[in-house]
């Protein structure tokens, strides 16, 4: 054996020689000792406490070699930096601690040499910039895609900041100050400021921002504002009208500055009124000679009547007669022109959820009247209109936006996806708004705590009980079990209810409450914390108060008694009419909550209860064109039930059909 040091030990130990002699045969040295196990050293060291001093030798050994070479290794390392070191003319090694000399070794080292050398001076610095627009309320960060993007550039120590932004200028509007993706240059005002959004002289030098700044890099932001200016809301714009109906459009206007005396404004009303005295001044004669046909429309807005439901009466609009030649001859309202602005929308019943968004990504769309087009799977529109088909629009986007954009059983919680921005989250604000203020529709679905915490700053519903709702069945019977008494909840179940929801401390009797109601924080409201921000400044606007809230969950949520409440049955019937009546009411009874919700759509597209009555209408039909028919249009909500089923399961099993095929095309205008 190699070692006669752990020779002389197992001889101290008065171990027997032929021991000893059997190790060294088999060559079994300290090394070798610690990688076997105990069982495998018992075949040669037969005695317990003899084995367990051969292995602490052996650890003790290993120890003592690696601490020996470690401290050769370094002793070598600060013999070499100090050489290094007294080869530059820097200070002589001192000892101590390792990391820290070698810092100050090298500081110092590097200091001294490049101390007035003006070789190692850097004579430029780099310059990064970041495009942000200003919207009228807050900057926005422009992307590459969008004509803008960060950008980097070295600029000399001399140069002004008036060369660094004119440079600026030539790579976000190059060809001539022209982006192709933003417009010109003339169009917006442009200033260069800090990370701070203070402005930067541009008379100052890039050295002298680098030292003011005391920035390893300089950063600076290229800012945009659009130029076009707003009107005031007290203002009114020149009116401009053609002077004949053959003037081409590069044909100039007469332009009238209406002064303010010719102006009247009604005491309650903000509409603007220009009475017939002032056309009777001493003006030159403007009135128009034109018809409809000169002017051209929007393929998705239109003014004056509403040309898809002529049989609508817009008695507050003012309608453009084609060849009327006195139009000026009665007041003209400035603020019901507003009024009549419409916008086609048209949806997709495959993709509601996304062609809803997309439309509703524009703010303006708050501001003009609605009318929604649905399309089917072909590429054919539906024949249906009217403010059903809205209804049926909003409902549509709801079923989607549950399946695919929230979690929970009765209550949904909104869950935060890649492809949802903050423009995709504000457009969904923008439909509960629409919908809320057109329809009266509310997403009862969604968890109410987080539209208490979005409108109104604070929480009065019981977490715990919304947690309930929103934990799958099982789950929520462990929670129920585990406070009202926490001896009986299965450990097991409960402790896999914890450890899927992330708690972190130890629950007992004492404090399963508090810990409860901290997780219910956590999932309702924390996690949704940035959906509800991109809620708030719209949904804030409905100005609904808690009790109006509350009241909105209550009534909006369909029960058979409200359903059977809403109906309108003939008051004299036939006897097949009446069977069919009794059928009626009850398959109604019958319906569970998705059933109920389906039913109510069916009849008003609408999937909560609005307030709406539902006019029952029989009429005979009999074999494969047999069905329930259902109109949702403007002129009311009317049923027609065949008056021909003979029994209750035969009408059940029809209508459960209809409903469960939730495809319902509206092709009866």
């Amino acid at each position: 054996m190699s070692e006669p040091d752990l020779t002389d030990f197992m001889r101290s130990r008065n171990i027997k020689d032929d021991i000893i002699t059997t190790l060294i045969e088999e060559k079994i040295d300290s090394q070798t000792i610690i990688h076997m196990s105990e069982e495998e050293l018992t075949k040669f060291v037969p005695l317990y406490g003899d084995r367990k001093a051969i292995i602490a030798f052996s650890r003790d050994r290993k120890d003592t070699s690696c601490e020996k070479k470690k401290k050769t290794k370094t002793s070598l390392m600060k013999k070499l930096r100090a050489k290094v070191n007294a080869l530059k003319g820097g200070a002589s090694y001192s000892s101590g601690d390792e990391d820290e000399d070698e810092k100050d070794v090298r500081s110092s080292s590097l200091s001294k040499k490049l101390k007035g050398n003006k070789n190692a001076e850097k004579k430029k610095h780099l310059v990064d910039l970041s495009c942000l627009h200003h919207d009228g309320e807050a900057y926005h960060q422009i992307r590459g895609n969008k004509g803008g993007g960060p950008k980097s550039f070295e600029m000399e120590k001399s140069d002004t900041m008036g060369q660094v932004l004119e440079l600026a200028k030539q790579l976000y509007f190059p060809n001539g100050h022209i982006n192709t993706i933003r417009g010109k240059i003339t169009e917006f005002e442009i200033k260069l400021t800090d990370t701070y959004f203070q402005n930067i002289d541009l008379q100052s030098t890039v050295e002298s921002c680098f030292n003011r700044l005391k920035m390893r890099q300089l950063k600076f932001n290229f800012c945009t504002e659009d130029t076009t200016s707003t009107i005031e809301s007290d203002e009114l714009p020149p009116l401009s009208l053609p002077k004949n109906r053959n003037a081409t459009a590069s044909a100039q206007s007469e332009v009238i500055d209406l002064p303010p005396t010719c102006l009247s404004k009604p005491e309650k009303s903000n509409d603007i009124f220009v009475t017939n005295d002032f056309f009777n001044a001493e003006l030159p004669d403007i009135r128009p000679n034109f018809d409809i046909s000169d002017f051209s429309f929007d393929g998705d807005i239109v003014f004056g009547p509403n040309v898809r439901a002529s049989n609508v009466s817009l008695d507050s609009t003012l309608p453009l007669e084609s060849g009327s030649g006195d139009i000026l001859d009665r007041p003209l309202e400035f603020g019901d022109v507003g009024t009549v602005e419409r916008k086609i929308i048209r949806i997709h019943r495959a993709s509601a959820l996304m062609d809803m968004i997309i439309h509703f990504k524009d703010p303006n769309i708050m501001t003009v009247d609605i009318d929604a087009i649905m399309v089917l799977d072909n590429g054919k529109e539906e024949a249906g209109e009217g403010d059903g088909v809205f209804r049926d629009c909003i409902t549509q986007f709801w079923d989607e936006f549950y399946e695919q954009c929230t979690e929970g059983r009765i209550f949904k919680v909104p869950v935060l996806r890649h492809d949802f921005q903050k423009e995709e989250w504000k457009a969904v604000s923008r439909i509960i708004r629409k919908g809320f203020e057109v329809s009266g529709y509310w997403p009862i679905s969604i968890m109410p705590a987080i539209f208490e915490e979005c409108i109104h700053g604070s929480i009065e519903s019981s977490l715990i009980e919304l947690f309930s709702d929103y934990l799958p069945e099982m789950e929520s019977q462990i929670v129920k079990k585990a406070i009202s008494n926490f001896n009986d909840v299965d450990q097991d179940d409960f402790l896999e209810f914890l450890d899927s929801h992330s708690c972190r401390k130890l629950v007992n009797s004492e404090n399963v409450l508090p810990i409860i109601g901290e997780l219910a924080h956590k999932e309702l409201i924390q996690q949704p914390r940035y959906v509800i921000e991109c809620f708030r400044s719209e949904l804030r606007q409905l100005q609904v108060t808690p009790g109006k809230l509350k009241q909105i969950y209550q009534e909006m949520k369909p029960t058979p008694k409200e359903i059977l409440k809403s109906l309108i049955v003939p008051e004299n019937m036939k006897e097949a009419e009446r069977l069919c009546t009794g059928f009626l009411k009850r398959y109604i009874k019958d319906l569970d909550g998705e059933k109920q919700k389906a039913f109510l759509r069916f009849c008003t597209g609408s999937d909560v209860l609005l307030g709406m009555k539902i006019t029952i209408e029989f009429f005979e039909s009999k074999g494969f064109t047999r069905s329930p028919i259902a109109h949702t249009c403007t002129c009311g909500r009317v049923l027609q039930i065949p008056s021909t089923y003979d029994t209750y399961p035969s009408f059940r099993s029809e209508f459960n059909y209809l409903l469960n095929s939730k495809v319902w095309v509206m092709d009866i205008v």
